[in-house]
């Protein structure tokens, strides 16, 4: 995987909606230590007009932090928890850069405890592409609600 992004984005994604020049994809970084989960979303996320950029390790996880909009982060990796790496990837941040962090989870109790350990929401049913799809456009539907009134 190692930071693998996957290629263009279509533009026939089956939606009544077009992807506009003026609006790129949302980038989302994906970091799970499992290559077979991070390719099936991955795979998905794209269909659906997304822009997937996956990682195995924080290490290479933290040349993209910056760049993208959304990252998703698998709670249980090997030595590491996933709230170490939301404190790993946020020590990264550069002035402007402001992603949302995301958990992505089956534990109930990591999921019970999201907000503490200081993410900015939750995605549930791992495993399942399609509810990360469904997941990720309602949260892309209300971060652009969220834009307009800022805007207003």
């Amino acid at each position: 995987m190692n930071g693998e992004s996957f290629g263009p984005v279509p533009t026939d994604i089956g939606s009544t909606e077009t992807l506009s020049m003026a609006s790129p994809p949302t980038r989302i970084l994906f970091l799970d230590d499992s290559p077979t989960q991070l390719k099936a979303a991955a795979e998905a996320l794209t269909r659906a007009g997304f822009q997937p950029v996956t990682a195995t390790t924080v290490t290479e996880a933290e040349p993209f932090v910056n760049s993208c909009q959304i990252v998703l982060i698998d709670y249980n990796m090997p030595g590491i928890t996933g709230a170490e790496a939301l404190a790993a990837l946020k020590s990264k941040l550069v002035e402007g850069s402001q992603p949302r962090f995301y958990l992505y989870t089956t534990d109930p109790s990591a999921a019970k405890q999201y907000r503490d350990i200081g993410f900015d929401g939750l995605f549930v049913l791992k495993g399942d592409v399609n509810a990360l799809v469904k997941q990720m456009e309602s949260v892309m539907r209300l971060l652009k609600t969220q834009a307009m009134k800022r805007a207003s």
